[in-house]
């Protein structure tokens, strides 16, 4: 079929006249072609109908004001958020029904609107016909005639109530602790920083409050973590029982907790709420049958006494609380500069500590354990030293804490077993088989992955026999009786390891652990011999130690003998063996080779 090639014509005819007798002489007109006007009209309704279509699928509406900014037309897509479009009609936007919006939120939009400017994204906010709160976004463009005079305006609008409620909900997840909804130390720090703008304007007093639950960690490790957690969240509701409402309670991680108290008078007053937070959080709970009794230590810190800025204040406070772990747990202490200058002083011997293995800067000493029957040295207790560089030596009790806590335990334990184990093998072999050694082992190394493979390598490289070998641990890794940890146990005890509880009677002594793990020995504190010869209650406690011991099968050994009294004593009691000062102080390898050759078994045994 050819195309259509048809021309649209308008026809206009005049008629002509006889002049003799009026009758129609003909017609004259004109033929005007209107195809491209019809065409036009055509591509008019087609772009309009175009238009409508697009308009339905999107989810924005249309809308278009005249040059007074009132609503002229607002397309029907409005309907779908029960926001009502016939009464928008003949009102300004800030005229419309149910705004939630003040002057001062208005103020910004209208000057853009005044000074003729296009718009993108205006966000406000009002009530839907069923009383529900939307928020709302629209941009519009300025319409000018062909003369430039302002007519008004045209945009579009969307309902974005959902997408700000899921950009809230996940703004409020990035701010706040997922287990008790607390606030996180991200939000923490902002709120402590808006604290203390305030506090600078009204010249006012704000405490930080840092507080750490003591021995949280045997919650986890003996009642596992759904029961650590439940507690955690008990904290929380107790923290926040006791706190004002204008207060910050946040949970920063594991068990440590920070409470914000503005508006203070004096940072005397941060004492009365450390006060409730003890008494709240020492109450007993209940959790899956276990009644838990969990204390607090608690660091203070004010401003701006103790620090101007949201860092120096953590800090500070964090310094304080680690103070009251110090003090005994379950305290809390004010922050002071000597704490600081403790804090700078421990940082630098952290950092020293980190070099020292590889500077080979540690050496054993070595303290002889005498069989009392016969005065034999039956064995030895490695004791690490640190040759400091600039300090002189470091006593254990500085560094070894230290350690613990960055994780170099681990590396340093490594590093005291081989060369214990090495040592004590190189005096078998000059002649001296009846040592045995026993070397400290504290609760983070024991726990760690892959311990128990460890000593069995170094066992196997250094040629020591397991049975020579005695591993001492303290009560606390016992009472952490999870199945890893009792596995551990067991795997020592195939392999011919012997293990010592050191220290016995001051942790959790409880003789039921003594049945279900292998121990072969029991080590009795210092404290309890120091005033065995005249102290009753010490006498008592060490007579009960040594029947029970012997009546589970384990042998016994006193810790700290200084006089021939407190020997005498021992040996009447029916102590096996013993150590302290009164036989050697612990001395270098080759001071201990001397002592093992000018020893004479009986001597100081008799003398006592």
């Amino acid at each position: 079929m050819a195309a259509d090639t048809r021309v649209h014509h308008t026809i206009y005819n005049k008629a002509t006249f006889n002049k003799s007798d009026g009758t129609v002489a003909g017609l004259i007109g004109t033929i005007t072609d209107v195809s491209e006007l019809k065409e036009a009209e055509s591509a008019l309704r087609e772009g309009e109908a175009r238009f409508r279509d697009l308009t339905e699928l999107s989810s924005d509406w249309y809308w278009e004001q005249d040059a007074e900014l009132r609503f002229t037309q607002i397309s029907s897509k409005v309907h779908e958020f029960s926001l009502g479009a016939e009464e928008d009609v003949g009102k300004t936007r800030w005229e419309v029904p149910r705004l939630q919006m003040t002057e001062e939120q208005w103020r910004p939009h209208k000057a853009t609107l005044a000074a003729r400017r296009a718009f993108q994204d205006f966000v406000y906010q009002r009530l839907d016909i069923h009383g529900n709160l939307r928020t709302i976004s629209v941009s519009g463009q300025p319409i000018f005639d062909e003369e430039g005079r302002f007519q008004g305006y045209r945009g579009t609008g969307r309902d974005i109530t959902e997408q700000k409620r899921a950009e809230e909900q996940i703004r409020h997840m990035a701010q706040h602790d997922a287990l008790t909804e607390l606030p996180n130390r991200m939000l923490l720090h902002d709120r402590i920083g808006q604290a203390i703008a305030q506090a600078q304007r009204n010249r006012g007093v704000l405490a930080l409050l840092f507080i750490d639950l003591d021995r949280f960690k045997t919650v986890n490790d003996s009642l596992g973590h759904p029961v650590g957690d439940r507690l955690l969240k008990t904290v929380a509701e107790r923290l926040v029982a006791c706190t004002r409402g204008s207060d910050t309670i946040a949970r920063i991680g594991g068990d440590e907790f920070v409470v914000l108290l503005s508006d203070l008078d004096q940072p005397e007053d941060a004492r009365y709420v450390s006060q409730k937070v003890l008494d709240a959080l020492s109450e007993p709970v209940t959790i899956n049958g276990h009644e838990l009794k969990v204390t607090p230590s608690v660091g203070i810190c004010a401003y701006p006494h103790d620090g101007e800025d949201v860092e120096t204040l953590m800090r500070n406070a964090d310094t304080a609380m680690y103070h009251a772990k110090q003090m005994g747990r379950n305290n809390y202490q004010f922050f002071t500069q000597a704490m600081n200058d403790a804090a700078q002083e421990r940082l630098l011997l952290e950092n020293d500590l980190r070099h020292a293995v590889e500077r080979g800067e540690f050496l054993l000493h070595f303290q002889p354990m005498l069989d009392l029957k016969t005065g034999v040295i039956v064995g030895l207790e490695a004791l690490v030293r640190w040759r400091h560089p600039t300090r002189s030596m470091v006593p254990p009790a500085e560094f070894i804490p230290a350690a613990e806590e960055t994780g170099l335990i681990g590396p340093i334990g490594e590093w005291v077993l081989t060369r214990a184990c090495t040592q004590v093998r190189a005096w078998h072999n000059a002649g001296y088989q009846q040592l045995h050694v026993s070397v400290n082992c504290s609760a983070q190394q024991f726990q760690r992955e892959g311990f128990v493979d460890t000593v069995r390598r170094i066992l196997r490289e250094t040629g020591l026999p397991a049975s020579c070998l005695e591993l001492e641990i303290t009560e606390s890794v016992i009472i952490q009786h999870s199945q890893e940890v009792m596995g551990r146990f067991q795997e020592l005890e195939d392999m011919g390891v012997r293990i010592s509880i050191d220290d016995f009677g001051t942790g959790y002594s409880s003789l039921s652990y003594l049945k279900r793990i292998a121990v072969h020995q029991l080590k009795i504190d210092q404290s309890f011999v120091r005033d065995i010869h005249s102290d009753p209650d010490d006498a008592a406690i060490v007579s009960a130690i040594i029947a029970i011991a012997h009546s589970l099968g384990l042998e016994v050994v006193a810790e700290g003998v200084e006089t021939s009294e407190q020997l005498a004593f021992l040996r009447s009691l029916g102590c096996d063996s013993a150590q302290g000062y009164y036989f050697s102080r612990p001395v270098p390898p080759e001071e201990f080779a001397e002592l093992l050759a000018g020893w004479k078994p009986q001597a100081r045994v008799a003398a006592a």
